[in-house]
C-alpha cells in the first residue's frame, strides 16, 4: 500500500511526449520513475504504468491515426488520496466527445473468432476511482486519478 503522508502541497511534474509508440513508451519509462522516485511501491508504479499505456496508446493510434505530428502532454499530482494523471493532445476529438463506456466485449465462441481488443477501458475504469475527458479549443483532456488504496 502507498501512502502520500508527508507530501508537500504541490508533488506534481510534468512531461511533454511525442505521440508515437516510441514516445508513448519513453514517458512512460520516465514517469514510472519519477514515481519510484516520490516513493511509491513497484505495485503502484506499475498499476499507472497500464493504465496511462491504454489511455496514451489510444490517444496515438485513434487521436493521431499512428502518425506521430504533434507533442502531448502529460501532468502528474500526487495527493493525499492518490496520483491524478492528466492528459493533453491536439489529436482528433473523443468519438461523441464522450469516453468509451468500457463495457467487456463479448468472449463467446470458437477462440480464432474471440476479439482481440476493447478491453483496454474497462481496465481503466476498474483501476481509476475518477475519469473525465472534455473538448476545449480543439484539446482533448482526460483526467485519471488512480487511489492509493481499492475497496
Amino acid at each position: 500500500m502507498n501512502s502520500a503522508s508527508g507530501l508537500g502541497k504541490d508533488r506534481s511534474v510534468t512531461f511533454t511526449y511525442e505521440t508515437s509508440e516510441q514516445g508513448v513508451r519513453r514517458v512512460l519509462q520516465s514517469m514510472r520513475a519519477w514515481l519510484a522516485t516520490m516513493g511509491l511501491d513497484e505495485d503502484f508504479c506499475g498499476t499507472a504504468e497500464i493504465t496511462l499505456a491504454e489511455v496514451m496508446n489510444n490517444v496515438a493510434e485513434h487521436a493521431y491515426h499512428g502518425e506521430a505530428r504533434d507533442t502531448a502532454l502529460l501532468k502528474l499530482r500526487l495527493t493525499p488520496e492518490g496520483c491524478e494523471f492528466d492528459l493533453t493532445d491536439q489529436g482528433e476529438p473523443m468519438p461523441g466527445l464522450s469516453l468509451p463506456t468500457g463495457q467487456l466485449p463479448t468472449l463467446v465462441g470458437p477462440r480464432a473468432e474471440l476479439p482481440e481488443g476493447g478491453f483496454g477501458w474497462f481496465l481503466i475504469r476498474t483501476l481509476s476511482d475518477r475519469l473525465t475527458y472534455t473538448r476545449e479549443n480543439g484539446a482533448n483532456h482526460v483526467h485519471i486519478r488512480l487511489p492509493f488504496t481499492h475497496g
